[in-house]
């Protein structure tokens, strides 16, 4: 599945990131800093939608990987139930 980049996110990370349409490349990229800013600031929305999006992708191909991901969006902004939601909705794992 491709993901346009919706933000610029070099200012953001404090970095040079390569656009990419390959979600895991873009997500290897930007998923430990990205994670950082909302331990720092949970509100912050540029970076929760990216990992979202690309959380909910790679549940297409990689149950466990997406599984994992929105495990941590959960932990880091527990009050903001979109996370939970792309949880709910992937296919479970052991069948």
């Amino acid at each position: 599945m491709r993901i346009a980049p919706r933000i610029t996110y070099g200012p953001i990370l404090g970095r040079d990131v390569q656009p990419t349409s390959d979600v895991r490349a873009m997500l290897a990229q930007v998923r430990e800093p990205l994670l950082s800013v909302l331990q720092i600031s949970p509100e912050f929305r540029p970076a929760y939608d990216p990992l979202l999006r690309m959380a909910t992708a790679i549940g297409a191909t990689d149950v466990a990987a997406a599984r994992t991901l929105l495990t941590e969006l959960q932990h880091v902004q527990p009050l903001r139930p979109e996370a939970a939601q792309v949880l709910r909705e992937l296919p479970d794992a052991s069948r």
